[in-house]
């Protein structure tokens, strides 16, 4: 009896959800646990140890769940969908044609996928905690010139993925190429540090080689070097794949610098915000805005005292969603045009690949509005609370507005420095409470009273020392326990372990990554606090990794490189970038940015350590195994 190859198993409906709903429920329930901790860490120390609540807790709860269920949604579409489509290119495309076209692929591929980043987005939302008139090229790039921002960044992902693939198809080492973007991107803070009009961008610039090394850019361009390697039999290197994430990160901050000095002669100056305001420079001031409407609306938001209004949740799931399609179906179009016309071989699975890119640009939707509603909030709201740590501060959100103020109930009382202050009492349900009052406060608003609530330091006085450091505490375990966190990071200690036979093992390489990035968040949180000029944290460990990426082997200095990549996903990237802006806006820092720069050297730091000293180990274990022998 010949069985029948065409039948079809048929499983019954209930048993069909039961199976779809336990795959969903447990992809959902990985996603939950990397986001779980990082968001919890920083509910808790707001609502407890700052003892602050929370603005706008329903939008923000929404905002984190849509989070949740678009990275799931947007990751199992990139598997199902674009992730075979790159490796089978990958792995063919050197078979059918010649390297020049290997190399304009690689590099259409990275300009792709950086529009398709999650966490682009949050560079596009990082504006409206910069003035004009304290930084106005770095308010030029966030606001006029976003779009060529972001164009900018991708055009210097694409050129890196280019010469990744010339590696790759070559088998050249890796620390050359980190030898040259090392020294010039050196080379060109320290020129951006000297000149006035380019010093507010070097933390943006920086920050830039972060936002494109996530889950969109780094699969496939692994996949894409791993196979283009493997085609062209060029190296034997267990870990020849490794490096292209460091050019993707590194070639980008290359390209912002760039821009921003064709744009700086362009950007007026101004010496403070009453010049800004002054009429007779309105049209220069205009001039950092994209539209007539955008500077009207900034000057009113300004006049009134009040935030620009935000767009609703459609709206924004709206916009989303058609960026989003754009993204996603260009990275697949590039995809197909190579896969019939160079490759020529047929579109296989189609319907898993429809399937894959309907899911992603609804994931990349859903994930790109929870940024926006939920995790750019939550870090926006904790890293402006994070200074009462060390100083009292008003809270706008909770002001009360009092009717039909008296002021005869105004009182007077003496300070100990012979000061006269004002105050009158508050009536409470629980008793009477004395708030100080502010005649400015009853001139702009007639007959009534707004009574902005303060919240008083946690560590006030000669204290004032342990509510920083509270801050730079509260920083490490952020970025130590987000970091342990990370499913990506997980996966790459695997296969380092792996194809490292077990010498670099997969806890210590999580471990070390953590460590680094606590340690970096710590350092960009006390550039902020302290107004530390960016370059003297940031130049000093790239130039110590130069002699000890010469020292290590290329296996560990590849491993060393790409480790950063990881950890810089779409949780984590509007997370720090808001909160850095958060901390910034309040201290007085004219920008927040360089957190997320720093936040990625010391993991590439601790590894390349961590290598040496496990080669160093393993040399000396070896050593002492041949004496044994002969003797």
């Amino acid at each position: 009896m010949v069985a029948d190859t065409n039948s079809h198993v048929r499983i019954p409906f209930r048993a069909a959800v039961s199976l779809v709903g336990a795959y969903v429920g447990r992809k959902l329930l990985d996603q939950l646990r990397s986001i779980a901790f990082i968001v919890g860490y920083l509910l808790v120390f707001q609502l407890f140890i700052l003892r602050i609540p929370l603005t706008d807790a329903v939008v923000l709860a929404f905002g984190l769940a849509l989070s949740v269920f678009g990275l799931a949604l947007f990751l199992e579409g990139l598997v199902l969908g674009l992730m075979p489509l790159g490796e089978f290119i990958g792995l063919r495309l050197p078979e059918k044609t010649l390297l020049p076209v290997i190399l304009a692929f690689g590099a259409a591929l990275g300009l792709a996928a950086t529009f398709a980043e999650p966490a682009i987005g949050a560079l596009r939302a990082a504006g409206s905690g910069v003035a004009p008139w304290d930084a106005p090229l770095l308010f030029a790039l966030l606001h006029r010139y976003t779009d060529y921002l972001v164009a900018t960044i991708a055009a210097g992902v694409g050129v890196a993925v280019g010469i990744g693939m010339l590696r790759f198809a070559y088998g050249l080492s890796i620390k050359p190429f980190v030898f040259a973007f090392t020294l010039i991107l050196v080379a060109l803070t320290i020129i951006a540090a000297l000149d006035s009009s380019l010093r507010e961008i070097i933390g943006i610039a920086w920050d830039s080689g972060g936002v494109t090394t996530g889950p969109v850019t780094v699969p496939l361009v692994l996949a894409l070097g791993i196979g283009v390697a493997r085609s062209y039999g060029s190296t034997e290197s267990p870990t020849s794949g490794f490096g292209g994430v460091m050019l993707a990160s590194a070639a980008p901050i290359v390209a912002v610098f760039l821009l921003s000095m064709v744009l700086a002669p362009t950007v007026p100056r101004f010496e403070s915000r009453e010049a800004f305001l002054a009429s007779e420079s309105s049209e220069e001031a205009q001039q950092l805005f994209a539209s007539e409407e955008q500077f009207e609306s900034y000057l009113s938001s300004l006049g009134s005292g009040a935030a620009e209004p935000e767009p609703g949740i459609a709206d924004t799931l709206s916009a989303y969603l058609w960026s989003s399609a754009r993204a996603v179906l260009s990275l697949t179009g590039g995809f197909l045009l190579v896969l019939l016309v160079f490759v020529r071989e047929r579109v296989r699975r189609v319907d898993e690949i429809l399937l894959g890119v309907g899911l992603a640009i609804l994931g990349l939707t859903l994930l790109g509005g929870g940024i926006e509603l939920g995790l750019a909030r939550l870090g926006d709201d904790v890293g402006r609370r994070l200074p009462v740590a060390f100083s009292s501060m008003e809270l706008p959100e909770q002001q009360l507005r009092i009717r039909n103020f008296d002021s005869e109930a105004v009182q007077q009382a003496l300070t100990p420095d012979g000061r006269l202050v004002e105050f009158f009492y508050l009536a409470e349900p629980d008793g009477f409470r004395p708030v100080p009052f502010y005649a400015q406060r009853l001139q702009a608003f007639g007959s009534d009273y707004i009574h902005i609530p303060e919240r008083s330091a946690v560590f006030g006085g000669r204290w004032t020392a342990l509510g920083r450091i509270l801050i730079l505490v509260f920083a490490f375990g952020m970025g130590y326990g987000a970091t342990l966190a990370e499913p990506a990071l997980r996966a790459l200690g695997r296969t380092v372990e792996q194809l490292t036979v077990g010498t670099f093992r997969s806890d210590t390489l999580i471990r070390t990554v953590s460590i680094g990035v606590g340690v970096g968040l710590s350092m960009g949180m006390a550039r902020i606090l302290w107004d530390i000029p960016l370059p003297f944290l940031l130049i000093p460990p790239y130039l110590l990794l130069l002699p000890l990426t010469a020292f290590s082997a290329e296996e560990f200095a590849a491993i060393a490189w790409d480790s950063a990549g990881v950890t810089t996903g779409p949780v984590t990237v509007p997370l720090v970038v808001a909160m850095g802006l958060g901390v910034g806006g309040v201290v007085g820092v004219s920008d927040g940015f360089g957190v997320l720069a720093l936040a990625s050297v010391y993991p590439i730091l601790a590894v390349t350590i961590t290598g040496i000293v496990l080669r160093h180990h393993q040399a000396l274990i070896m050593h002492e195994d041949e004496k044994q022998g002969t003797g």
